[in-house]
């Protein structure tokens, strides 16, 4: 898992590198266009993402934590308290354990 969010993050660190770089060297005209819609989209779905992660963002380091929300949004996923896995894991387990065939 850890290798898929690590490859998520390589791509949109390269996708946010070739938006860079249209700004510096125009390209054609289509191509330009398509880049700056995705990235009008990939930003607010991260702000969205930043907005619902909000509040479990603690520590000391919560700008970075909110940057790299920004950047990389859901392949960035700041650590959950222990309480909130318990929480999960016990509601799990009184619905039923799992996936119902």
């Amino acid at each position: 898992m850890r290798y898929l969010l690590w490859a998520g993050k390589l791509g949109l660190a390269l996708f946010w590198l070739a938006l860079l770089e249209t700004w510096v060297v125009p390209v054609a005209k289509p191509f330009g266009l398509v880049l700056g819609v995705l990235s009008v989209a990939i930003v607010l779905v991260h702000l969205l993402n930043l907005a619902l992660l909000e509040r479990q963002s603690q520590g000391r380091h919560r700008w970075l934590t909110r940057l790299q929300l920004l950047l990389f949004g859901a392949f960035h996923r700041p650590p959950m308290a222990a309480t909130d896995a318990g929480g999960v894991q016990q509601s799990e387990s009184r619905a039923g354990g799992g996936q119902a065939d």
